[in-house]
């Protein structure tokens, strides 16, 4: 279900244009860090429990997901860099 999940938020970042496309991208980062739910949302963790990625098998499908969004973003800059120059 957590893969499905996963899948499903980079297909609406794929396709959805800002400010989805980079929340998705900082709550994908975050979780393949391995931080908890609490830190995420700036609350203190209370059981110690690690609730990321580290611990869920995730962070190996998280990681060519999000290399696909930087991707997207190196892409991105240069073409904004391109359209400048002219």
């Amino acid at each position: 279900m957590r893969i499905i999940a996963a899948q499903a938020l980079v297909t609406v970042a794929l396709r959805s244009g800002e400010p989805y496309r980079l929340q998705i991208y900082e709550f994908l980062h975050t979780l393949a860090q391995g931080r908890t739910r609490e830190k995420v949302i700036g609350a203190e963790a209370t059981n110690g429990e690690d609730q990321g990625a580290s611990g869920t098998g995730l962070s190996s499908i998280i990681a060519p997901m999000l290399q696909v969004l930087d991707e997207m973003y190196k892409g991105q800059d240069q073409f904004v860099k391109y359209v400048h120059f002219l």
